[in-house]
């Protein structure tokens, strides 16, 4: 098999026309990038609402985990046992 000049310039000749297009495509879509105009500022007042709803939010769902009879949950029980045998 042999392979003329005809054909390796027509190969050449589409890979440049093909670089060009890929070339001019890229060109219009890419944007200049700009800084993002959004930015989001939390209050000081909202943060710490919110660090005191996570840790509360995080003991309770400890408290629950605990058994009764284990922990610091276990002395409640014990003071209203107490109380109740009163």
């Amino acid at each position: 098999m042999t392979i003329t000049t005809y054909q390796i310039r027509n190969v050449l000749k589409v890979y440049g026309n093909q670089l060009k297009k890929r070339a001019n495509l890229l060109d219009t879509s890419i944007e200049p990038v700009q800084p993002s105009s959004d930015f989001v500022d939390i209050s000081v007042e909202a943060r710490r609402r919110q660090v005191l709803s996570q840790l509360s939010n995080k003991i309770i769902s400890d408290l629950k985990k605990e058994p009764p009879e284990k922990g610091t949950y276990a002395k409640e029980i014990q003071y209203q046992k107490w109380l109740e045998q009163e």
